[in-house]
Order: C-alpha cells, then structure tokens, then sequence
C-alpha cells in the first residue's frame, strides 16, 4: 500500500518501481527519480522471420533445471559493463527462479572452449516461453542462445518468445532478425540520498546517469510470468 511504499523510500538506499503508470512517471520525473528505458518484445514463432545462421558449430549449450554454479564465473562481467543493475547473484536466482511455482524454468549456459559466455534464464507454460534474465558477453552469443531457444520451443510446440531488455544492441538484434516495433516502458529508481552511502555517490549517479549503459530484465521488476 502508499503508507508502505513511503516507509521504504524513507529507509531504504534505493526503491526501484517497474513500468509504473503514467500519472506516477510524472510524480516520479518531479522528485528526480531516475529512470532506464527498457524494450519489451513478443516474437511469434509461426511467423517466418530471417533465416539466423546457426554460428553454434564451435560451442556447446548445456541446460540446467536449477541455477548452475557456473554462472558466476560471468557475474564480474555484469558488474563492470554496467553502471547500474541488480545484484544477480547464485542466491538470487536460487531465491527468485529455483523455488518460483507457477511457471516451469530452465537455465541454459553457452560455452566456448569449455568456459560460460552466456545464460539464458527462461520460464515457459502453455504457449509461451519467457526470458526472463540473461547475460551474454557480446551479442554474437545472445544470437546463439537465441536459436538454441526457438529449437526448445519447436520441439515442445511453444509459439512464443517474449524478452524484457534495457540494452540498444540486443534490442537491434531482434529488430533486425524479426521486424518487430519497440515496445518501451520506463523503470524508476530513488536514490535515497539522506544515506551516506548513496549521499557519497550522488555527484556520479546525476552525471553519469544519462549516458550509463544498464541490463534491465523481467528480473528487475516484481511480477514474473505466471
């Protein structure tokens, strides 16, 4: 409820709010909140889309029904690529994913020379498949976890592909290999700067904020498939 909400942007260092309404983007635009832009796509699979040349010869994709521990060997990468993003962790996504009961869920992990450069976490019931939350190292490997996800769907008969993301370069991807329309919406964020520890930070966060590049997914909001 509001009386809670207020409480938690008084006591906590940051509150996050996901796609809210437009009558609160403009509240949160006066109080100087900060926002990130972010795509949301559904591909539909019984719609021919560009032939994606299958790249995957020199790697392999392994698939994991709870968070695998290889993952965080690519959490060091997420922290420096990004100016700002939730804190994914393997207690995350044992807490958030591997306990989570209205959706089924795989991991999938994409190795080159036997070492992680990308996951996919996906959920998926009935006709759809959701993903959920990823890292890739480039856009290269997002494109064959990408293929190796549209064979999932195939063989269990799902039609669509839906993906939440902040980031430009894998927005164009599917924009090039689909012709899909961007469909935006805006997350917020407040910064509460009473808190030394974002009190010392302010100075950065208002200069580099505009410019910052930031890995939003479905996994920075608080609704998942279901």
């Amino acid at each position: 409820n509001s009386f809670a909400f207020l409480k938690a942007i008084q006591r906590e260092q940051i509150v996050g709010s996901y796609k809210p309404s437009i009558m609160v983007q403009r509240i949160f635009n006066n109080q100087n909140w900060k926002k990130i832009s972010v795509n949301w796509y559904s591909v539909d699979l019984s719609k021919k889309g560009k032939n994606l040349e299958d790249t995957s010869k020199n790697y392999h994709i392994e698939e994991y029904d709870r968070a695998p521990k290889i993952i965080t060997q690519l959490f060091e990468s997420i922290k420096g690529n990004y100016f700002f993003s939730i804190f994914r962790s393997l207690k995350f996504y044992q807490w958030r994913y591997d306990q989570y009961p209205l959706t089924k869920l795989k991991y999938f992990v994409l190795f080159k020379d036997n070492n992680p450069v990308s996951y996919f976490v996906i959920l998926y019931k009935k006709d759809l498949v959701f993903i959920s939350d990823f890292f890739s190292l480039n856009t290269d490997y997002f494109a064959i976890q990408f293929c190796n996800l549209i064979d999932f769907c195939k063989l269990l008969g799902i039609n669509f592909i839906e993906i939440e993301t902040s980031l430009n370069k894998i927005s164009d991807w599917i924009e090039h290999s689909y012709k899909f329309q961007r469909n935006t919406f805006f997350n917020y964020y407040h910064f509460n700067r009473k808190l030394h520890q974002v009190g010392d930070q302010w100075a950065e966060i208002e200069s580099k904020w505009e410019t910052s590049s930031f890995h939003e997914t479905q996994a920075s909001g608080d609704v998942l498939l279901r």
